[in-house]
């Protein structure tokens, strides 16, 4: 996905992509790694339009619905309606809604994400790896 030292900051972030599917690479406010899509749960709009950079919010262009660093919906303009009319449903919760998260894991600064919360860990030369169906394989160190 990439490397550590590509967001070294916390609020860093790099866009990048799993296939056809763009994603952010953030690092949260705690330290802690995070990829998730770079669609909104809305309206499916790219939110991160910038290849990297520093922020704690990232805004849909669309409808300003707005993600943290960690792919969490934490607002959405006029959600109780305005003057009475419209809004989301009062079930409507923000935590349910938020951009799709991948299983991340971190290696000698290397960052490793999936789709796939299921996929089963190895143990390579003593490190933990991710086994990665690919519809192919071949003999290989971890160092490829």
């Amino acid at each position: 996905m990439a490397l550590e030292a590509e967001i070294p900051n916390p609020f860093d972030f790099i866009r990048a992509n799993i296939g056809d599917k763009p994603v952010v690479v953030t690092r949260d406010g705690n330290g802690s790694v995070n990829v998730f899509t770079n669609r909104c749960a809305h309206r499916g709009v790219v939110f991160c339009r910038h290849a990297r950079g520093n922020a704690k919010r990232f805004i849909c262009p669309y409808h300003q619905w707005t993600y943290d660093s960690t792919g969490m919906l934490v607002a959405i303009p006029f959600r109780r309606g305005y003057k009475g009319k419209g809004g989301m449903a009062p079930e409507f919760k923000l935590q349910e809604h938020g951009a799709e998260a991948l299983k991340v894991a971190v290696r000698n600064g290397v960052i490793f994400a999936s789709f796939d919360f299921t996929v089963p860990s190895k143990i390579i030369s003593g490190q933990k790896c991710w086994a990665i169906s690919t519809g192919y394989s071949r003999a290989a160190s971890w160092k490829f």
